[in-house]
């Protein structure tokens, strides 16, 4: 299975986007025309509709992946402050105050961390 840190590491090696799907072709393209993959045609296990929405999914990768690189970094920071701030609140004094104004918080951060981790490669809840 190829992990989404391994995707973003061959990003730059890749063919840069805008992919788009050639129906004609049962291919994704880059812009110039040129193929970048071929596509499974439909058969008795996957329809027509499922083959054009894995392409479709095929041919937003380079966005989506550029979305991700850029949006990394803020949810991480976001990501430490939001922990900070937990830290803070866990040693005042009206701790618990502040825990009813934020329900779920930890699990939240929990599994953001674990996100951000997969994300970059880690195992885990590591970073």
């Amino acid at each position: 299975m190829t992990t989404l840190s391994a995707a973003l590491e061959a990003r730059d090696k890749a063919t840069k986007g805008p992919w788009v799907v050639n129906e004609k072709r049962a291919m994704v393209d880059a812009a110039d025309g040129e193929p970048i993959c071929a596509l499974a045609w439909p058969h008795e296990k996957r329809s027509e509709r499922e083959t054009k929405a894995n392409a479709t999914i095929q041919a937003t990768a380079p966005d989506a992946l550029d979305w991700i690189a850029k949006a990394l970094p803020w949810i991480s920071e976001k990501h430490g402050e939001t922990k900070e701030l937990l830290k803070r609140i866990r040693t005042e004094e009206d701790a618990g105050e502040w825990s009813k104004e934020i329900p779920g918080l930890e699990e939240d951060l929990e599994t953001l961390t674990a996100l951000i981790a997969q994300a970059e490669g880690k195992k885990g809840g590591e970073g």
